[in-house]
């Protein structure tokens, strides 16, 4: 039986495809909790993703622009809230922090996460997350080398293998397999995924009886 206290991602999608998700929703102690820490969560912030974002004073274009933020930038999400025109598809603002609203669509939700790097890397490589909002490459596993793409976060890579520069830092041989370049990158921003994590959530199901639809209109994946 799940543990409350430890309950997953992994441990919501296998029960949100039950018939008994609606009653958990009220009967699992750890689950509310969870779903209030993803809300909540003190290190939650946004990341600019388009050119150029205006804040401003109510959630709402017609209100007064207080500060524009560009491309990349970094702003500290205070809630979430609806905005009031009725005709936007996506009617979700961000409040921030230190004042102003933000229309959600030109932002991406980020956290800023570093992690002990692991020392040994298997033969066939780990698929690993981007965990902070961005971080840049390097051609070699030095900070004086020559930079190269620019990772975002939670976009996932193969590591290699794992390099220590003379200064002791730990960096992630990752391979680009579309352009077939090989890049480093600093260990503590990604998390090695374990292999739990990647494994079927229903391992019993025959394959032929799974079924994955993604609408892209409508911006949706659904699988059953």
């Amino acid at each position: 039986m799940t543990n409350p206290s430890r309950f997953s991602r992994r441990d919501f999608l296998k029960l949100s495809g039950s018939s008994l998700l609606g009653g958990l929703l009220l009967s699992t102690p750890g689950l509310s909790s969870v779903l209030a820490a993803e809300s909540t969560s003190p290190a939650r912030l946004g990341r600019v993703a388009y050119n150029k974002v205006n804040v401003y004073d109510a959630p709402s274009r017609a209100g007064n622009k207080v500060k524009t933020c560009k491309f990349n930038d970094l702003i500290e999400i205070g809630g979430q809230v609806w905005g009031s025109e009725e005709s936007d598809y996506n009617r979700s603002w961000y409040k921030l922090r230190d004042g102003g609203y933000v229309y959600s669509g030109g932002i991406q939700p980020v956290m800023n996460i570093l992690n002990t790097p692991v020392t040994e890397i298997p033969k066939d490589g780990a698929l690993a997350e981007i965990t902070v909002p961005f971080t840049d490459t390097r051609w070699k596993p030095t900070e004086l080398s020559r930079r190269g793409y620019r990772l975002y976060y939670s976009t996932t890579y193969w590591v290699k293998a794992v390099f220590e520069d003379d200064k002791k830092n730990l960096w992630y041989r990752i391979y680009d397999d579309l352009f077939e370049l090989v890049f480093f990158i600093h260990a503590e921003h990604m998390r090695i995924i374990p292999a739990a994590e990647l494994a079927p959530i229903s391992p019993t199901v025959p394959e032929d009886s799974k079924t994955i639809l993604v609408s892209l209109p409508e911006q949706m994946m659904a699988a059953y």
